[in-house]
């Protein structure tokens, strides 16, 4: 598989999981990209950083937060790719001025749902239940405008370095039952 790690806004490619998860798939001989987005974050600015990239039918995206968001704007335009792991994306306006100021141009439109659909072999929500910034029910809207699956895990914030997450043993298990 070739695998793109997408964090998220104020993140980097050394931040919360990412490290581990790339680790994890190198050393399972998959190819893994983990692109460094500037902040502040503008869509615009975030293609730049992948234009020469190309996508295919191995192709997994893995997007953290506004890295999640950009996943659906990418599959929006994207040839067909095998899977898609959100992990707490919004989707509209949080209530956060800062966070919904930097975040505008990724969801300033309505996302177009059946190319995203129809674009994607496979696409996983995974989300907390008491995330401090991205409200469960948004990964609701997603799980159903798609038909998706939402993995839900209980008390887990963010899904981020704070909320205790610098390793993800439950997204590294789905990949893998995605080779399968």
């Amino acid at each position: 598989m070739k695998v793109f790690i997408l964090h998220g806004y104020r993140a980097n490619p050394e931040a919360n999981w990412f490290p581990w998860l790339a680790k994890q798939l190198k050393d399972l001989g998959h190819e893994v990209t983990v692109p460094e987005f500037p902040t502040p974050a503008t869509f615009s600015d975030w293609q730049k950083v992948l234009t020469s990239e190309t996508f295919d039918e191995k192709t997994v995206l893995i997007g953290h937060s506004l890295g999640g968001t950009y996943s659906l704007r990418l599959l929006e335009n994207s040839p067909l790719i095998h899977a898609a792991i959100l992990v707490a994306p919004p989707i509209r306006k949080l209530g956060m001025e800062e966070l919904d100021h930097h975040n505008a141009s990724f969801y300033d439109h309505e996302f177009v749902w059946d190319a995203i659909h129809n674009n994607c072999d496979n696409i996983i929500v995974y989300h907390s239940d008491n995330d401090p910034y991205v409200p469960l029910e948004q990964a609701k809207v997603i799980t159903e405008k798609l038909d998706a699956e939402l993995e839900m895990i209980p008390n887990s914030g963010h899904l981020n370095a704070d909320a205790g997450f610098t390793e993800f043993p439950q997204l590294l298990d789905k990949l893998r039952s995605l080779q399968e």
